[in-house]
C-alpha cells in the first residue's frame, strides 16, 4: 500500500527520520559517506578556492590534510558499533551491524541488533525498510539531514564550503600508528542536528566518529572489519519492497 507523507521535513518532521537514523546508525555513518569518497570525484577535483576563501592559512591546510586523508578510497565496507549516550554520559542505545558505501552518494546500512532495519540510498532516493513493522519509507535523498553516509559517500567540496576544520595529530608511541583527528563545526549550525562531529583515522582508514547534537547528547560510532576500495556493484544500493509491506512515500 502506497502512503503519501508530503511533511516529513516540514515541522518535525526531520526529527523523526534523525530518530529512525539513529537507530540504524545512520546519523552517524550516513555523515562520514558523502564527504570521504567525494575526493575522487569530478567536483571534487575543481581548484578548493570558493569553498576555502574565507579559512584562515592553517584552517586552509587542515582542510587540504582531509581531503587527502579522504581521498584515499572510493568504496568502503565494514562493520559499525554505535553508543548513543545523554550529556551527563548516560548510555540511551546501541546498535551495530554492517555498511557499504561507493562514489558517487551510495550508501547502504544494515542495523542487526537490537532492531533488523536497513537504509539504502541510490542517490536519489533513500529507503528505510523496517520488517518489523512491515513499512518502506521512500524520501528524497537530497532533502535527508547531514548524515554519516554522506560525509563518507558525498561532495568534499560541499564539505569544505560548509565547515570549519580543526586537525590534530596523536604521536606515535610502542610501535602504534599515528591517529589523525578531524573536528568539524558548521558554519550555519541552525541547519545541522549536530553542533561538532569528530573524525579519526588510523594510517588512512577511518576508526570512529562522534557526533554530539543539539542537545548535548553523544552518539559515538565505531568501524571494524573495513575494507578500502572493495569492489562493490551498483546493484547492492537498489532496493525494492518487498511484497505486502506499507511504501510510505514523502514527497
Amino acid at each position: 500500500m502506497l502512503i503519501k507523507r508530503p511533511a516529513l521535513f516540514a515541522e518535525g518532521g526531520a526529527k523523526q527520520w534523525v530518530k529512525a537514523l539513529i537507530r540504524v546508525g545512520m546519523l552517524s555513518v550516513c555523515a562520514l559517506s558523502e564527504v570521504a569518497l567525494a575526493q575522487s570525484s569530478p567536483a571534487s577535483n575543481k581548484p578548493a578556492n570558493a569553498s576555502q576563501a574565507s579559512a584562515s592559512p592553517q584552517e586552509s591546510a587542515d582542510k587540504a590534510v582531509l581531503a587527502r586523508e579522504l581521498g584515499r578510497f572510493t568504496s568502503l565496507q565494514g562493520r559499525f558499533t554505535q553508543a548513543q549516550s545523554d550529556k551527563a554520559g548516560k548510555l540511551l542505545s546501541s546498535s551495530q551491524g554492517r555498511f557499504e558505501v561507493k562514489r558517487p552518494g551510495l550508501y547502504r546500512w544494515e542495523s542487526e541488533s537490537p532492531y533488523a532495519q536497513t537504509v539504502i540510498g541510490d542517490g536519489k532516493t533513500v529507503w528505510l525498510y523496517d520488517p518489523d513493522l512491515e513499512q518502506v519509507t521512500q524520501s528524497q535523498q537530497a532533502a535527508m539531514p547531514f548524515n554519516a553516509a554522506r560525509l563518507l559517500s558525498g561532495d568534499l567540496d560541499a564539505l569544505l564550503n560548509d565547515f570549519h576544520v580543526t586537525y590534530e595529530a596523536a604521536p606515535s608511541t610502542q610501535g602504534q600508528a599515528q591517529v589523525q583527528r578531524f573536528h568539524l563545526i558548521p558554519k550555519q549550525a541552525d541547519k545541522m542536528p549536530f553542533r561538532t562531529l569528530t573524525l579519526s583515522l588510523v594510517a588512512g582508514t577511518p576508526q570512529s566518529l562522534a557526533f554530539v547534537d543539539t542537545l548535548g547528547q553523544l552518539t559515538e560510532l565505531s568501524f571494524a572489519e573495513l575494507l578500502l576500495n572493495p569492489a562493490l556493484a551498483d546493484s547492492r544500493f537498489t532496493f525494492v519492497p518487498p511484497a505486502g509491506v506499507d511504501v510510505l512515500i514523502n514527497d
